[in-house]
């Protein structure tokens, strides 16, 4: 009995740490950073502004979370927002993000490359955010 016992509280340990394990690699923060001095061609289309910032949360349920913070002048205007869903059938991942469309997901490396609709192909690349980890991150 005691065997019994306790083979069932080693694995209700071991669940969790599997259910972490078997996280999607989609799954988390994604960013991408525009200055406006290195492309203000591009820049003046999009809004004029100094620099933008924009971080893309892609959470477990299949949603897309944005944080866009916009620079102009100094001052910062940030804006937090549910943008759309991203899905997986299979080996494939596609998404469909207010101001984006819909499209086709790759993940490459430490980047997702998302496929925009109707441009012949032009895909645009979010880097990965890593965790900050106090633990090792913080040294002398």
């Amino acid at each position: 009995m005691k065997k019994l016992i306790t083979i069932i509280l080693v694995l209700a340990l071991l669940l969790p740490a599997a259910a972490l394990a078997d996280q999607d690699p989609i799954v988390g923060y994604w960013y991408l950073y525009l200055d406006g001095k290195a492309y203000p061609e591009l820049m003046k289309n999009i809004g004029d502004y100094d620099s933008i910032v924009d971080l893309y949360y892609f959470a477990e349920d299949g949603t897309v979370m944005t944080l866009e913070n916009v620079l102009k002048n100094g001052s910062a205007t940030p804006t937090y927002t549910s943008q759309g869903k991203w899905e997986k059938s299979l080996f494939a991942y596609s998404f469909s993000i207010i101001g984006l469309g819909d499209g086709k997901i790759s993940i490459k490396d430490d980047s997702l490359e998302l496929t925009l609709p109707n441009n012949n192909g032009l895909k645009m690349r979010l880097r990965k955010i890593v965790q900050f980890n106090p633990y090792k991150d913080y040294f002398y």
